[in-house]
């Protein structure tokens, strides 16, 4: 479990990675789970989606460029960091069908 210190440095470098990588396209970077609904405990991830305004196509692309940057941040605070990243088309289409994206439509906490 990380603190509170520890997870504002967690999210804001994740933020920052993901303006820096995506500039332009990037649509939000969204805190969700067990620390966006407050009810982490010692064995909680961190949950965060970074969505991207691109198609289907052009995520491939993108699937696992935060995927390096993630494993250094979960290692460096001692907690496991979970990125992914959608598009933001696919996000909206299926915000109010499907659990996942219902969850973090409803609990994520938008950081950028």
């Amino acid at each position: 479990m990380c603190t509170k210190s520890q997870l504002n440095i967690v999210t804001s470098s994740v933020a920052e990675e993901a303006k820096r990588v995506f500039g332009e396209i990037l649509d939000a970077v969204v805190l969700y789970g067990s620390y966006a609904r407050g009810d982490n405990d010692e064995e909680s991830d961190v949950d965060i989606m970074v969505r991207i305004n691109c198609t289907q196509e052009d995520l491939k692309k993108y699937r696992f460029i935060l995927s390096n940057f993630s494993s250094a941040l979960s290692v460096e605070n001692d907690v496991t960091v979970s990125v992914i990243i959608v598009d933001t088309p696919t996000y909206e289409r299926y915000k109010r069908h499907l659990p996942f994206y219902e969850n973090v439509e409803r609990e994520g906490l938008k950081i950028a």
